[in-house]
């Protein structure tokens, strides 16, 4: 607000209900006399102020929306404005509205430019708490599928060789994507670490893990995971899942089988007094695990229909005999499915055999 005598330190009377009106309608207002304008004698703000003569234009920005108004008045009686200040009011209203609308655009691109800073730096970040490179361990083959849907995923995978000579395998997926459930990767990395070196039995792991990650996760978050422990010289495999998708064994004659489900129990973070448990079998020369998650069944395409889990076991049941082979038929089957949707969830998947 500006007055033509300088101020004066007290705040300028604004009259509401022109400038509403002006904004709502996107029309500009000229009057006359304010306070006797019919068109306003229902306002009593109005009728309070000294205001005699006045224009009003709306400040539209480049969607068509009203963002502000212009406002100039007059207390002199004499000093009334006409049809010509208005257009000259209406022109400079319509100046000043492309001004603003883009330094308005200006600012809010210099944020996104910012955001998108932040973002390629957590994408680096979490990178960095997935494995670098499959196992290397004779007489077994991984393979591994990790794509976020977002910059960032809540999706997490990882190997951890344990001091006995076993490995676990660990597959596991935060509610939700993006940078809330990526930041969770980071305590999950750590913790998945720390329960699973620290507890010898699987089930025992998981059941610390959950107990810690129920006092640490924020409301509303959980974790599905399962952990496959593998004993590379006798084949021997333990299982412990904690609601996620069961694991697919595939045979050497080609049947498949899901594990786990009886021992299977709800995801981390739910419930803090709960006992996981474990199945075991002996993992056989030929065979192969899948371990996934829901990212793969719940792929979407333009019909809005879902990948499904029965897609997911058909695909693995007449695939090569190789974790790789059948990991990537996996894959390339959802890419054959979706077309050209937008990957709506992260997507993990690893397979590993034993020669």
């Amino acid at each position: 607000a500006k007055l033509r005598s300088g101020s004066t330190g007290e705040p300028v009377p604004i009259s509401r209900t022109i400038v509403n009106r002006v904004m709502e309608t996107q029309e500009a207002i000229l009057s006359a006399d304010a306070a006797g304008d019919s068109r306003f004698v229902s306002s009593k703000s109005i009728s309070a102020l000294p205001i005699r003569s006045l224009m009003c234009a709306p400040l539209i920005d480049s969607e068509g929306n009203s963002f502000g108004a212009l406002q100039i008045d007059t207390l002199g009686v004499s000093n009334r404005f006409e049809g010509s200040d208005l257009e000259v009011l209406v022109s400079v209203a319509a100046q000043a509205s492309v001004a603003i609308d883009n330094a308005r655009l200006y600012e809010y691109t210099l944020r996104q430019r910012t955001i998108e800073r932040d973002l390629e730096l957590a994408h680096q970040i979490q990178r960095g708490f997935l494995p670098k490179q499959a196992p290397r361990i004779p007489g077994h083959e991984f393979y591994e599928y990790y794509r976020s849907a977002h910059r960032v995923g809540g999706d997490f995978y990882d190997y951890v060789s344990l001091p006995d000579g076993r490995i676990a395998v660990v597959v596991a997926d935060i509610v939700g994507h993006g940078l809330a459930a990526a930041m969770l990767t980071a305590k999950l990395a750590a913790n998945v670490r720390f329960c699973l070196l620290s507890e010898a039995r699987p089930e025992k792991a998981i059941t610390q893990l959950n107990a810690s990650l129920t006092r640490e996760l924020v409301e509303d978050h959980f974790v599905t995971l399962v952990a496959a422990v593998l004993a590379p010289q006798t084949g021997r495999l333990t299982i412990v899942n904690a609601g996620h998708m069961l694991p697919i064994l595939r045979r050497t004659d080609g049947q498949i089988r899901e594990l786990g489900n009886e021992q299977a129990n709800l995801p981390l973070g739910v419930v803090r007094e709960i006992e996981y448990r474990e199945c075991t079998i002996e993992l056989a020369s030929g065979e192969v695990l899948t371990l996934y998650t829901d990212g793969v069944s719940d792929a979407m395409n333009d019909a809005g229909q879902r990948y499904g889990v029965e897609r997911v076991r058909s695909q693995i049941e007449s695939a090569g005999d190789t974790p790789a082979q059948l990991g990537r038929n996996v894959i390339e089957d959802v890419r054959r499915f979706t077309g050209e949707c937008v990957q709506r969830d992260d997507m993990c998947l690893i397979c590993f055999d034993r020669k």
